[in-house]
């Protein structure tokens, strides 16, 4: 009898996990204005230090450390969504086309997470928002016709 209520616990258990699906899923692209709230520019660095410590005999020895920091760049985004960095490789690409202050036109991508649950005859569909993927910045033409 144990046998067969362990064997319906385990059955139902399975029902009701291959009822469940959790997909994540992308929106067509959005776009929402903006400004370029700060633009950064890292240079890259060099330290050299050196480092006291003790052999598995435990005598004194002395360690050469060298640190080498790469430049790095970023752009600090402000949109209704609120303040947000871009940094890296797209960082750095940004940093050469926009300034401090630059009106822009952000371009992302909603990215959802979709459960759907079947609740005895009917099939529930969640649908959360979990992240905004930026896409590109392009500045405004009110900004561009400055430059002329």
């Amino acid at each position: 009898m144990k046998t067969y209520l362990r064997l319906g616990i385990l059955v139902g258990a399975l029902l009701c996990v291959s009822c469940l699906s959790e997909i994540s899923e992308y929106s067509e692209e959005h776009t929402e204005d903006g400004s370029v709230y700060d633009v950064v520019y890292m240079p890259s660095g060099h330290s050299s230090e050196v480092a006291p410590g003790f052999t598995m005999n435990g005598d004194l020895t002395f360690t050469s450390v060298d640190i080498n920091l790469p430049e790095r760049y970023a752009v600090i985004f402000k949109c209704k969504h609120g303040k947000f960095v871009i940094d890296g490789n797209h960082g750095k690409e940004l940093f050469q086309r926009l300034e401090k202050g630059d009106k822009v036109t952000i371009n992302y991508l909603e990215k959802h997470r979709v459960i759907k649950r079947k609740v005895e005859d009917k099939i529930i569909v969640e649908d959360k928002l979990m992240d905004l993927d930026f896409l590109d910045a392009i500045k405004q033409k009110e900004d561009l016709q400055g430059l002329n």
